[in-house]
């Protein structure tokens, strides 16, 4: 264990930084705000040769790190693999089904007791700066990395949970068994490191009512932030928009497809409205499910939706300014899950459609700042976009009631994190 006095540097360890993906978002939000407040930070992508998921888009955006600001990012390829991860490289490189990945990602964590984005610490050695604090922005694999890199550099770990490792709600595109098995093989790893660790941070009070109380006492809540920030994209926002449309923002997941109550009540909206041809939707950044593509297709709605991959910041905000409603699913049993789309959703003022209420965090984001609407299914649904497609014929304005909302974007919540830092460093 290395105990020679250091300067205070704080390492950020996460995925590939260049991927447009929330995670992106979030930590290099972060970043710029503690360099911003002369925190010495650099952010670590850890760049996998293999996919993450087989729904989410991972194209490179190198806009994303390509700023002036940014310069204290590294890319770091990973080169040492286990026997499994080296399995999965083959998987990909041959473009195998994703049913056999899968079972090589199980397969990883009965062996070791984590999930395969662990990064043993001799990837590290050419990095040549020692960290006195390690933010860890990932899953069970780059938690436990984190912890290792941790002891090695005797640092101090601050955990940031996007998503429950064992505590909380099993993740998307999982089941209960899956999540089951996996918290036997990983469970006494993470209540280990949870020990270990000297501040733990989470996106909503639902994930850190998760945790056994006895560690709340060190747990912060982050929440998930905006892109935009309020007085810059206020002015832009069209109130009255020429078409009629609703936009879905981000991946979508087969478990917030298992119900079709919105597209029901779409279809026949649609097909029940006389004067239907400035009618509109959007899926932006959904084009990798093919389970979307086969529900639009079987309501006959191929004609009016726009599937698209996703955007860059610039090309999202003619999409955002100029929808009449913003959709939102749930995503299945799960009442804990609360995505930084919601803030986006809230950032541009239109109402937000809630099909069928997740009877959680979700559902109680949209009634706290009266932004939309909450139904229970598909009449319900029907009933909503009725009335919003009459105040589009009528020419009224299509906002919820305004509000500053300038503490919801990701450079105000970044904040938060820059105290945790100075505390431990005090």
């Amino acid at each position: 264990m290395i105990s020679k006095k250091k300067e205070k540097l704080n390492w950020i360890l996460t995925y590939d930084l260049r991927l447009n993906q929330t995670y992106t978002f979030r930590y290099i939000s972060f970043l710029k705000k503690l360099i911003e407040k002369n925190n010495n930070t650099k952010a670590i992508g850890l760049i996998f040769p293999f996919n993450p998921h087989h729904i989410e888009d991972v194209s490179i955006n190198s806009s994303l790190i390509h700023r002036p600001k940014l310069i204290e990012l590294v890319e770091l390829t990973i080169t040492d693999y286990n026997i499994i991860q080296r399995i999965l490289l083959f998987i990909d490189a041959h473009q195998y089904p994703f049913w056999l990945e899968k079972s090589f990602l199980a397969i990883h964590v009965m062996i070791y007791k984590v999930d395969a984005w662990f990064v043993n610490p001799s990837n590290f050695k050419n990095i040549k700066t020692e960290p006195s604090i390690i933010i860890s922005g990932g899953s069970g694999g780059i938690i436990k990395s984190s912890y290792l890199l941790s002891k090695k550099f005797n640092a101090k770990l601050v955990l940031d949970y996007r998503d429950p490792w064992n505590f909380g709600y099993h993740l998307l595109e999982t089941n209960y068994l899956i999540h089951s098995l996996k918290r036997r093989f990983t469970l006494k790893t993470e209540l280990r490191i949870l020990e270990y660790a000297h501040h733990i941070t989470t996106v909503s009070e639902s994930l850190k009512n998760c945790f056994p109380k006895k560690y709340h006492h060190k747990i912060t809540v982050i929440e998930n932030g905006s892109n935009f920030e309020q007085e810059d994209i206020i002015y832009q926002i069209n109130a009255k928009p020429e078409k009629f449309s609703i936009s879905y923002l981000g991946t979508i997941y087969n478990d917030q497809l298992f119900e079709e109550d919105f597209f029901k009540a779409f279809a026949y909206f649609y097909s029940s409205t006389d004067n239907n041809s400035l009618i509109a939707l959007n899926f932006i950044g959904a084009d990798k499910n093919d389970s979307l593509k086969k529900l639009i297709k079987k309501y006959k709605l191929e004609k009016i939706t726009s599937v698209t991959k996703r955007m860059s910041e610039e090309m999202l905000l003619t999409y955002l300014t100029q929808s009449s409603i913003f959709l939102q699913l749930r995503f299945k049993d799960r009442s804990q899950i609360i995505t930084s789309k919601i803030t986006d959703y809230l950032m541009f003022g239109k109402p937000i459609l809630l099909p069928v209420s997740d009877k959680g965090d979700i559902a109680e984001t949209i009634k706290k700042y009266q932004a939309g609407y909450v139904c229970n299914g598909v009449e319900d649904t029907i009933v909503v976009l009725q009335k919003e497609y009459q105040k589009f014929l009528n020419k009224e304005s299509i906002m919820i009631h305004q509000k500053d909302l300038s503490h919801l974007s990701r450079t105000q919540i970044s904040k938060k994190l820059v105290k945790v830092i100075e505390d431990l460093q005090a």
